[in-house]
């Protein structure tokens, strides 16, 4: 069953997909793992100088923006299965994904 990241370059390629949303992983805790680890390696460097400062700031800007674009892309894609996604799991901090995942698998018994 392909993940997210495949379904969408099958169907920038041109190619149509005809698969449903899989979530899987990582994926189901937080919507984009790539702009959280980004993020992270950026802001917990052990030394900071002004020039790292900005830097740091543009790229998380780069970062965040091209995360909307990415979303918007899927949501054009998936649509309503990825409008409901994206109300169950955070994009980019997992703590509430976490416990909406616990939650849920005491309420229905499905198994992380």
């Amino acid at each position: 069953m392909p993940h997210i990241g495949s379904q969408l370059s099958s169907s920038f390629l041109g190619l149509k997909v005809l698969n449903p949303l899989s979530i899987r992983g990582i994926y189901c805790f937080v919507r984009d793992p790539f702009l959280m680890a980004g993020l992270a390696q950026a802001w917990l460097l052990p030394i900071m100088t002004t020039n790292l400062f900005v830097i740091i700031i543009l790229i998380s800007i780069y970062l965040y923006l091209g995360s909307l674009h990415w979303e918007k892309r899927l949501l054009s894609q998936f649509g309503k299965e990825y409008e409901d996604y994206q109300c169950r799991v955070p994009r980019i901090f997992p703590w509430n994904g976490i416990q909406a995942r616990l939650n849920r698998e005491e309420d229905t018994g499905e198994k992380i």
